[in-house]
This record gives structure tokens, C-alpha cells and sequence, in this order.
């Protein structure tokens, strides 16, 4: 839609018509409403809307010091699907040159990643839970051996070095 200043504008129309008995046409009823705004925030920041609420920030900033530079730009971000779950997404966003180097243009594009960050969770999990596996049997050791250190000082002092423990006690004996 032209406004009155001259300049093109986005609007929304729907048009229903009003039929007589027979089906032909009588009248039009439609509405229009003004988009100008939506799009506007579509083309600039309305793609922050599908994030997840800690990611924003970051993202803006890191995509606006790219775009400043020139440069092409990634980041993995959380991003809202249609049906409201988060997914992991890798964002790579690369300038178009012309021939005399100026940035004509702007391509992004988006792959999900879930699938792989999932995957880097679980080898985290299980490194930390073999790491555990490793320490548990010489920890439960020290505990048998110096029960009441352990409850008086906390289990810091069971991940000192054997070279700084003291020496075994012996247990005292059932009766």
C-alpha cells in the first residue's frame, strides 16, 4: 500500500464476500490492518522472539560485532520450534561481496544440532561418572582406615596423596 508520504507500506487484507440466495455476490465485507511494524521488527530483531530467554543477549552481541566486522559469524543457540520446544541450533551467518569488497547482502542458516549436544551431556556424564568408579574404591580404603578423620575434617582429606596420610591405624577389633 502507498501511504500518504509517498513511501510503500505492509498491510494485511482479507475480504469475504456476502452472498445472495442464489450464490452470486451482493457485497464485500474486508478488513486491513496495518503490518509496517511487524515486518519491520521481522526484518531487524523479531527473529530474537524464538530464543530461549539466556540466549538473546549474547547472540545480539556476537552477531552485531560480526556484522560490523564483516565477517562471517556462528554461534549455537536454544531456539523455539513451532510446537514450543527448545532445540539446539548451530547459527552461521556469511556476508555477500560485490566485485569492489562492499557487503551486498547477508546469508544465515540454521542446523539443528540437539541431537549432538545430547550426546556431548551424556560422555560428560560418564566421565565424571567413571572419574567417581576411579576414586571410590581408594576412598572407601581411607574411610576404613581413618574413620574418624574423615568425619572431623571433611572428605578433603581423603584426596590428599598417600604420601601425606597418615599411617594406617589399626580398627579396633569386634569383642
Amino acid at each position: 500500500m502507498r501511504r500518504s508520504s509517498g513511501e510503500f507500506g505492509w498491510i494485511w487484507n482479507r475480504a469475504v464476500p456476502l452472498r445472495d440466495a442464489q450464490g452470486r455476490i451482493v457485497n464485500w465485507y474486508s478488513v486491513s490492518i496495518d503490518i509496517e511494524e511487524r515486518k519491520r521488527a521481522e526484518e531487524g530483531h523479531g527473529w530474537l522472539t524464538v530464543l530461549h530467554p539466556d540466549e538473546p543477549s549474547a547472540l545480539l552481541e556476537g552477531r552485531s560485532a560480526a556484522m560490523a566486522r564483516g565477517v562471517t559469524y556462528e554461534q549455537d543457540a536454544r531456539i523455539r520450534r513451532a510446537d514450543g520446544e527448545y532445540r539446539w541450533l548451530i547459527r552461521r551467518l556469511a556476508p555477500v561481496h560485490d566485485q569492489h569488497g562492499h557487503i551486498v547482502r547477508w546469508y544465515g542458516i540454521g542446523t539443528d544440532i540437539e541431537d549432538l549436544k545430547r550426546a556431548q551431556v551424556a560422555l560428560r556424564e560418564q566421565a565424571g561418572l567413571e572419574e567417581l568408579a576411579r576414586l571410590a574404591p581408594d576412598t572407601l580404603r581411607r574411610q576404613a582406615l581413618h574413620p574418624t578423620e574423615l568425619r572431623t575434617r571433611g572428605p578433603e582429606a581423603s584426596t590428599r596423596p598417600p604420601a601425606q596420610q597418615d599411617e594406617p591405624r589399626s580398627l579396633p577389633q569386634p569383642k
